[in-house]
């Protein structure tokens, strides 16, 4: 019968030759199965490994490369013995592991533009006769749109998917990237399944965010430092960015949140290290 139809073979795990290696090059590891007709009192049969499958859930990365087959004492009247050989990629072929402050990132700059009904306070005005302008305007505000990426188990990426929903549309709520508390706005994230080089499933996230910066867009206008990000608008009978409040309290028209939680979810394992790759585009 060969060990490669469809149909799983029955054998019987032994110990001998069981082990599993660590070397300066990769790691590698050793399975014999016993195939017979014998029934082995109280030992149960398994499915013979096929050529790919892993070590085990730990080690995923190991995978089966080659069988040997070999007859028992010489003789198939005790059966044979299918020698297994795992082996992983070799280190020198390691991927490096993104890290939380080391994310390939995009980014896109354009803006949005705020229209302006001219005639108050700060308006332009044509100097051949003093006379203010009386006509709607419109001024550009810039807007920074870029994304980071992750990598995410697939057991864990339901509760990644709560955690993006938590968040979305919120600003951040201290210092992020650069960027002062209340400018960056995470806008959601797109998720791909793939399989990374060991075959297991993988989600390729990709963190959408945009920095709306309104200080000093206005030559007429010098804001303090602390004016700006998405919670300031423009009043039309100052001409002003101003960070309106609801109610005379601390709301503000967006709410804050912080940013680490999109971060801190990896649950990769402590081998994922080795296969913790974005596949291309």
């Amino acid at each position: 019968m060969s060990v490669y139809t469809t149909t799983p073979l029955q054998v019987y795990l032994l110990t001998e030759n069981w082990g599993f290696q660590t070397g300066t090059t990769g790691l590698s590891g050793t399975r014999t199965y016993l195939e017979t007709t014998t029934d082995l009192s109280g030992v149960s049969r398994v499915d013979l490994p096929k050529l790919g499958d892993s070590w085990d859930e730990e080690n995923y990365n190991i995978t089966l490369k080659d069988i040997a087959v070999a007859l028992v004492n010489n003789s198939e009247q005790c059966g044979r013995k299918h020698i297994c050989s795992y082996d992983g990629v070799p280190f020198t072929q390691v991927a490096v592991p993104l890290s939380d402050d080391d994310v390939p990132r995009s980014v896109e700059v354009g803006g949005e533009y705020l229209t302006w009904v001219e005639g108050g306070a700060g308006s332009f005005y044509f100097p051949s006769d003093s006379s203010k302008v009386q006509q709607a305007m419109a001024y550009q505000v810039s807007l920074a749109n870029f994304r980071m990426y992750r990598v995410i188990s697939n057991s864990y990426i339901d509760n990644y998917m709560v955690t993006v929903m938590d968040i979305v549309n919120l600003l951040n709520d201290a210092t992020f990237v650069g960027f002062a508390t209340e400018m960056v706005m995470f806008t959601g994230a797109n998720m791909t399944e793939f399989k990374n080089r060991a075959g297991s499933t993988r989600w390729r996230v990709e963190l959408c965010f945009s920095v709306r910066q309104v200080t000093d867009k206005f030559p007429s206008v010098k804001q303090p430092a602390a004016a700006d990000g998405w919670n300031y608008i423009l009043r039309q009978d100052t001409g002003k960015f101003e960070r309106p409040i609801i109610g005379g309290g601390p709301a503000s028209i967006y709410k804050t949140a912080n940013f680490k939680s999109l971060f801190n979810a990896h649950a990769l394992g402590s081998d994922e290290n080795l296969y913790q790759i974005i596949p291309d585009k």
